[in-house]
């Protein structure tokens, strides 16, 4: 039987094996000393995208939910990734709503999720991907799909998944120099000048595409979800 004494065990066990910045990866030749396969994840600001607003006059009311709480959201969805997406800002109302949309899923609790895309570079691309392959499915009287489709089109407008799939790239670089730098040493290599530097992606500059403007959204309709109700 699962007490919450242990689902909140195993919540933590699984959060801190999956925070990349906790793995021990290579261990130098003659000592203990180790050395991190990954850094810190990348974090980038777009204020732009903070500042977008969502028109309750495009979205549908739900069943559930009034126009006016799903832009509400929306808005709320946005400035977690305009500050770019930092795992303690991700708060409990965001991964309850977020798990229920862009056909995510739980990945068992808000840790477990912000796990699974908010530890690392590579999560956060992931995350961004989803959203922008995933949206706009079903009928927005019962669905959130309305608000996904906007909250996809400011995302691929800021062209902001190819920011972060940069800064993966560059993680991916110095990982692979780290791991150079300490085999090399290892074997006895002579000249080799190999260090790690952790890329710096504080404010990294996002391409400016055209400032997105809130349309009419146009969810792709989806008849087997429709005969879910």
């Amino acid at each position: 039987m699962c007490t919450a004494k242990t689902a909140a065990r195993t919540a933590r066990n699984h959060q801190y094996c999956r925070n990349p910045v906790t793995q021990r990866i290579l261990t130098a030749a003659g000592g203990d000393q180790t050395i991190s396969d990954t850094v810190e994840p990348a974090t980038i600001a777009v204020p732009l995208l903070k500042r977008m607003r969502l028109d309750p006059a495009v979205l549908t009311a739900t069943r559930w939910d009034d126009v006016a709480a799903k832009a509400r959201m929306g808005h709320a969805i946005l400035g977690f990734i305009a500050k770019g997406m930092p795992e303690a800002a991700f708060t409990k109302a965001l991964y309850q709503r977020l798990s229920n949309m862009f056909s995510f899923i739980a990945h068992y609790d808000r840790h477990g999720f912000a796990a699974e895309y908010f530890t690392s570079t590579a999560g956060k691309v992931q995350f961004l991907e989803h959203i922008t392959r995933h949206g706009g499915i079903g009928d927005p009287g019962w669905t959130w799909s309305d608000v996904e489709c906007l909250i996809a089109g400011a995302v691929s407008e800021c062209r902001l998944l190819n920011s972060y799939q940069t800064a993966a790239r560059q993680e991916q670089m110095a990982r692979e120099k780290a791991r150079l730098a300490v085999l090399l040493a290892r074997h006895g290599m002579p000249n080799v000048a190999a260090s790690y530097e952790a890329p710096q992606h504080m404010q990294m500059p996002v391409p400016t595409g055209r400032v997105f403007s809130p349309v009419s959204p146009n969810p792709r309709p989806a008849a087997s979800q429709l005969s879910l109700f």
